[in-house]
């Protein structure tokens, strides 16, 4: 038996001990689901060969789900979405110390209990926060995935009402929604419902909504893991900081994981030996400004029917999204020869562009005797 099962297993004994069928039914589910998806298919039959042969215990299971997603009264907007993430199919690249960082916060999650018996027990809750495209979102996932839990992102167009006091009841409903079950409960741009009080600029509705929303996050037990992202963490009130005992800053990739990022975006449409100068290329880019510039390259090659991306175009895109915009093919070699002329030799710019070299040289020296 590994972590996660005896997670689920002390789980599901935790709850069938107090007294709470919902709560053993909701953990038996996603632990038949679990063993399903890891391919122990007999075992997780033979489970739900027990589950229905007890009518009672089925109802229970379905209650367990949360029932049907609550909506705001105005906009007729869902407040929330529920998915169950696969475990092992999000595939999660940040640094080494952000994957430790949330790695560690999985294992402490899964080993709450006996944390608790020591008495060192945890909060489940983190803050992520950095500039946007670099991960928050697939974190969360990610988090849901290895803890074999359902995910439940608050959606901020429906939780958000312009009437008075209607987003503070909706902020309640969602929190009464995810309480139904063991979950974690993502709150994307966190920001909107979780600004500084003092800010004078606000109305006393804001204000509501914070206490609201702080008084939510205190009721929630340790069964259901609180995951907040913002891209604006200067905005947040000081008291919804104490809240998660992790924080976590996502910020933009390195070159290790942007040469990663490339590759796997990329995928078969990958030309070879290019790593170092696209990695060096987007340099300050999020993943998502990678993901970008990868899949316009798929694009380009599949209408030339070509199987592999081009590097040059590639290059230019780059340079693009950078904020060095390279009006025709000379003008982009001279900005990478003046960017890195240990990288961008003259060899290396008539590869990348398909010119001889001396034809290379000829294009920098004539940037020269212009000058």
């Amino acid at each position: 038996m590994d972590g996660k099962d005896l997670f689920f297993v002390s789980k599901m004994a935790e709850a069938a001990i107090v007294g709470n069928a919902e709560s053993a039914a909701a953990y038996l589910r996603q632990f038949i689901d679990d063993l399903r998806t890891s391919g122990a298919v007999k075992e997780a039959d033979r489970l739900q060969r027990i589950v229905e042969k007890r009518p009672a215990r089925k109802a229970s299971i379905a209650r367990g789900q949360g029932g049907a997603i609550p909506v705001d009264a105005e906009s007729a907007l869902s407040i929330a979405d529920r998915e169950f993430v696969q475990s092992g199919s999000v595939d999660l690249i940040l640094s080494e110390s952000n994957l430790n960082a949330i790695r560690q916060f999985v294992v402490y999650i899964r080993e709450s209990d006996r944390l608790t018996e020591s008495g060192v027990g945890i909060s489940p809750t983190m803050l992520l926060y950095g500039p946007p495209g670099n991960g928050k979102t697939l974190t969360a996932r990610f988090i849901a995935a290895e803890l074999g839990l359902p995910l439940v992102t608050a959606r901020s167009d429906g939780l958000i009402s312009s009437y008075l006091g209607s987003t503070s009841k909706n902020v309640r409903r969602l929190f009464e929604f995810a309480m139904a079950e063991p979950c974690v409960l993502f709150l994307d741009e966190f920001d909107a419902i979780a600004k500084k009080r003092d800010d004078g600029r606000e109305l006393g509705e804001l204000k509501r909504v914070v206490i609201s929303l702080l008084q939510n996050i205190d009721a929630l037990d340790k069964d259901h893991v609180l995951l907040a992202a913002t891209n604006h963490e200067h905005l947040l009130d000081s008291a919804i900081w104490r809240r998660f005992a992790c924080r976590l800053r996502l910020d933009t990739p390195n070159a290790e994981c942007r040469t990663q990022l490339m590759q796997k975006f990329l995928s078969r449409f990958a030309p070879s030996g290019w790593d170092e100068v696209f990695s060096r290329l987007s340099d300050g880019l999020s993943g998502a400004q990678i993901k970008l510039v990868a899949d316009d390259a798929i694009r380009a090659a599949v209408l030339q029917r070509s199987n592999v991306a081009d590097a040059a175009g590639i290059a230019s895109a780059l340079l693009r999204e950078t904020g060095r915009d390279s009006v025709d093919r000379d003008s982009m070699i001279r900005q990478l020869r003046a960017l890195d002329e240990r990288l961008f030799t003259e060899a290396a710019l008539g590869k990348l562009v398909g010119l001889s070299q001396p034809a290379i040289h000829k294009i920098l020296n004539k940037e020269h005797s212009h000058g």
